[in-house]
């Protein structure tokens, strides 16, 4: 049975493990040196695929840190033209690496893609204003608080409600920075007995308990519940995890754009509870980073 536009609430384009900033509590692992990037060209027809299914309200290409992957531009423009319906289209970075990306970023606004830029200090949160200033120059780009954009009336809500800094560009924004300074600590419980170890809660409390719970993944041509589960699937293949973790990780199994029952999981794919749902918190702890946080970038960008 094919279903047609599918209204999911949230998708995003996982497309690297690579990160240059290890948040403790990471919701996908990717402070555990988890890396890795993937080609727009290796997934176009599954993407093109989920064009046909999907109608996203919020989508977001993001990793780990997209702008580490050498292949983000191809992911932006391709995802673009598949789903040029979407009016909100984000890239969701940490800001660290704009500057790699100067002579690229200004296509993506031409398209209809915001620069979403998550600051988890005060630093990064003053240097992406610089980056992005630097790409802007001498256009005419309107620099905004939250309470000017309510006023402007042209973006969704949650925009103003989540972000602190917007630049407007012909009645649009085109970038935009929160201050993501104290945030849920997710991923791992604890390491104990040499193993890495999750939580153990009842999984309706937990999917109950959790505000992404309606943030899904697409991740090598497959749908996943969250990004946890992306996240989990890299971490047991490096370290050592407990096992009911592992075992739980190991029985997830994601949608996949061809199979015949299609229609029907995405009916309950957002409300539904799933065993993995244990992994996770329930009541996580507010936590925050700093500057010593910030791992030094990988080899495989460092010098690019």
């Amino acid at each position: 049975m094919v279903v047609k536009k599918y209204p999911l609430g949230v998708a995003q384009f996982y497309i690297s493990h690579t990160c240059n900033i290890a948040c403790p509590g990471c919701l996908s692992f990717n402070n555990y040196n988890i890396s890795g990037h993937d080609k727009f060209e290796d997934y176009e027809y599954d993407t093109q695929q989920w064009s046909k299914i999907l109608s996203p309200v919020d989508m977001s290409i993001i990793g780990g840190e997209p702008l580490s992957n050498p292949d983000v531009h191809n992911w932006a423009i391709g995802v673009r033209k598949l789903f040029p319906d979407c009016n909100d289209l984000k890239i969701c970075t940490n800001g660290l690496l704009i500057n790699k990306w100067t002579h690229k970023i200004p296509e993506w606004w031409d398209a209809g893609i915001v620069l979403e830029v998550s600051a988890h200090t005060p630093s990064h949160y003053e240097q992406a204003q610089q980056d992005i200033e630097i790409i802007i120059g001498n256009k005419h780009v309107e620099k905004c608080n939250a309470k000017t954009l309510k006023k402007l009336k042209i973006a969704p809500k949650y925009y103003a409600d989540d972000y602190e800094i917007f630049y407007v560009h012909n009645n649009k924004v085109i970038a935009m920075i929160a201050k993501e300074y104290v945030f849920n600590e997710w991923g791992v419980k604890n390491h104990a007995n040499n193993k890495i170890n999750f939580f153990n809660n009842n999984p309706q409390a937990a999917h109950n308990a959790c505000d992404i719970n309606d943030c899904h993944y697409i991740y090598k041509g497959k749908l996943y519940k969250c990004g946890t589960i992306v996240g989990a699937k890299k971490l047991i293949e490096k370290y050592s995890v407990e096992d009911r973790g592992t075992k739980l990780i190991n029985l997830y199994k994601p949608l996949q754009h061809d199979q015949s029952n299609i229609a029907k999981e995405l009916e309950t794919f957002t409300n539904k509870a799933i065993p993995q749902c244990s992994l996770c918190p329930i009541n996580p702890k507010k936590i925050t980073i700093s500057d010593s946080d910030t791992k030094k970038v990988r080899a495989a960008y460092k010098n690019e």
